[in-house]
């Protein structure tokens, strides 16, 4: 190759691959991509109180056969995205050897980066309280904290719906929340989330169950890991997800720019691909191959009101 060539089979080997990555990748789920055809654009920033129209905002129109109009307010901002990539390195002779695809091995390794990055973006994104209506925010201590047994997740958690049906008019869309491993096993073994499930089917519930009981129609939970070691030392892996417990609303449907949720995850639709590029060179002076895993987003908060954070579930 004389220069990097976009590989559309394994770009669409690697989509593939992550497409059902829910339970190791969060933010697939957790808020909806937008594909745009180009890195900078604009979308819309909602001020819920225009979902229905407020007597102040309402002005009857005589004119217009007595209907009243409303508009819908709140303002436009700019997606601006960036791009993400990660390289890696295997000999030719390598790959000429191997009994199995390495390209496809060196192609997933690359993405796992990329896909790593996204997945802490979404978790800043998401467990950062400032992204909330400053209502909708629940710092839990003492017996309130899940870890203790005098608490109750079901009535937190009901008070979090409450506030964002409230906060956001009640527009349409779904209740997605998103935690960690840690929480999840916390409400598994909750005494009273144990004694008021324990006449169904006697099992331990699982996320889908969880999320029935405390009224969600999702609950995701992260369980990636990072790095947090400092550069030249050795590796130290670290949860993503911490202990708190966001609850967002996302569409019903496909995204748009102009639709109402709390958040969004812009992509670039570039060159063909639609989210993870994966390219390839051989770099003949070095006898070496590199698969580079490229992807362009910008994670952005579109309603503030339409999400409820509930802080610290563990002591």
């Amino acid at each position: 190759m004389a220069a990097f060539q976009i590989d559309l089979a394994l770009s669409s080997f690697v989509q593939a691959s992550f497409q059902d990555a829910g339970t190791y990748l969060a933010s697939q789920g957790a808020v909806p991509f937008v594909d745009v055809p180009k890195q900078t654009g604009k979308y819309h920033v909602f001020n819920s109180k225009g979902m229905i129209g407020s007597p102040e905002n309402r002005v009857a129109m005589a004119a217009n056969g007595g209907y009243n109009r409303t508009r819908l307010l709140g303002t436009t901002a700019s997606f601006a995205l960036e791009k993400y990539g990660h390289e890696i390195l295997t000999p030719l002779d390598d790959i000429a050897n191997a009994d199995f695809s390495l390209l496809e091995t060196d192609a997933m390794a690359a993405a796992e980066h990329v896909m790593n990055k996204m997945e802490r973006d979404v978790q800043a994104l998401l467990q950062t309280s400032t992204n909330f209506l400053a209502a909708n925010r629940n710092t839990l201590t003492g017996t309130d904290q899940w870890s203790d047994d005098n608490s109750d997740p079901r009535n937190d958690c009901q008070t979090a719906i409450r506030a964002i049906r409230l906060s956001s008019f009640n527009s349409p869309g779904r209740l997605v929340a998103r935690t960690n491993e840690a929480v999840l096993h916390r409400l598994q073994r909750h005494p009273l989330i144990r004694d008021q499930l324990k006449y169904t089917d006697g099992e331990t519930p699982d996320a889908a169950k969880l999320a029935r009981y405390l009224g969600l129609d999702e609950l995701l939970v992260g369980l990636s890991v990072k790095d947090s070691a400092a550069n030249g030392q050795d590796a130290v892996g670290a949860a993503i997800w911490t202990d708190s417990f966001s609850i967002v609303k996302v569409p019903t449907g496909r995204a748009t720019p102009f639709q109402d949720c709390h958040s969004k995850l812009f992509r670039w639709q570039r060159d063909g691909v639609t989210g993870m590029q994966i390219q390839r060179y051989e770099e003949q002076a070095t006898d070496m191959h590199i698969t580079r895993a490229r992807a362009w987003w910008d994670p952005v908060v579109t309603n503030s009101s339409a999400g409820y954070i509930i802080i610290d579930c563990l002591a």
